[in-house]
Order: structure tokens, then C-alpha cells, then sequence
């Protein structure tokens, strides 16, 4: 066999293998495992809110998130929670779009449940789109990206809002714009005093 066919089927081989790997690691997904909801007691005061006042709300607890981030996102909570973006792949900024259902847990925290993806002309799984975000993003501990179920968990517990109050997600219907909300405040200051 000529030397140049051999160099040639060798250097596809190794081509092919070093894509194979790349697909692999990209889409492996690993599980999250969440941690247990905290529990807060205290006195329980109601809130009723709307998709504005909730969206101005989130970004005071996500600005630096949003400014500190080395990808470009932003949201927006109108029918449905909004996550846009650029990813870049290949050199090229790819405009990326989601949308998110709000599901609200026994517990009071929240999942975000992918419903529609856009992002360019490329069609790439919400999975791997959902991982290079959680690599690239460094949210918050109380938010967790499980790219493997294509959802975004809110843990409420874990928020901290001064002087110890608590919030736990009682009803989240963004269609209908109710959206009720409880604040756990403690009947003691923390540290005892």
C-alpha cells in the first residue's frame, strides 16, 4: 500500500478518534445531586406578586451573576422565564434563546423546566447548551443547572436575605400573573441575640 494512503487513513483515524472523544465529554452529563431544602420556621407572611415585580426581584439577587459573567445572559419573566444568550462555537457568536416553565415544589423552591430552544440555525441539544451554560455561568449556590433533565433548580432555602427571612415559592402561574410567595421571618435575630 502507498506510504501516503497509510499517512492519509491514519490521520482520518486519529481525526475521527479526537471527535469522538470531544462528542462524548460534551454530552456526558453528569446527575446533580441536590441537597435537602432547608427548613425555616418563623412567622409566615404572604406575598402576591406579578411576572415584573418577580423578574426586578430576581435580577437584584442575580446582578452580579449577570455583570460578573464571562457569557453574556440575560432574562426576562413574562408567559414563561426567558434565558437569552451568546455562545461561542468555533469562533462564531451563536445567539442562544430559552424558555422555561416555573414548576414550584412541596418544599417551596422552584424548578425552571425547558419548554422551547432557539439558538442560531444549529439544532445542538438543550442538554449540551444547558452545560456549556452551567460551566461558563457562575450562578449562585442556590442555583443549580441540571443539564441531564434540560431544568434549572432554584433552591429558595438557601437564599439569604438580611436578618434571616427565609422565601418559599407558594404558587408561580406567569400565564395567569400570580405569582404568591411566602417570607419565612424568624421570631429570633440570628447569632442569638
Amino acid at each position: 500500500m502507498n506510504k501516503w494512503k497509510v499517512a492519509f487513513f491514519t490521520l482520518f483515524a486519529a481525526v475521527i478518534l479526537v471527535l469522538a472523544v470531544l462528542v462524548a465529554l460534551l454530552f456526558s452529563g453528569e446527575r446533580v445531586q441536590l441537597q435537602p431544602a432547608q427548613q425555616h420556621s418563623g412567622n409566615v407572611v404572604m406575598l402576591q406578586t406579578t411576572g415584573p415585580e418577580l423578574e426586578a426581584i430576581a435580577r437584584y439577587y442575580l446582578q452580579d451573576t449577570i455583570t460578573q459573567s464571562p457569557v453574556p445572559f440575560d432574562f426576562s419573566i413574562t408567559d414563561a422565564v426567558n434565558l437569552t444568550s451568546e455562545l461561542e462555537i468555533f469562533g462564531v457568536a451563536i445567539p442562544v434563546a430559552m424558555s422555561f416553565d416555573p414548576v414550584v415544589h412541596e418544599d417551596g423552591n422552584i424548578s425552571l423546566e425547558q419548554q422551547a430552544m432557539n439558538i442560531g440555525n444549529l439544532s445542538l441539544p438543550p442538554q449540551y447548551v444547558l452545560k456549556l451554560i452551567g460551566q461558563a455561568v457562575q450562578f449562585p449556590d442556590w442555583v443549580t443547572v441540571q443539564s441531564t433533565d434540560s431544568s434549572i433548580y432554584i433552591d429558595l432555602s438557601r437564599l439569604n436575605i438580611d436578618s434571616g427571612t427565609r422565601v418559599r415559592a407558594k404558587k408561580l402561574d406567569l400565564v395567569a400573573n400570580e405569582i404568591q410567595i411566602e417570607l419565612i421571618i424568624p421570631t429570633t435575630k440570628e447569632g442569638g441575640q
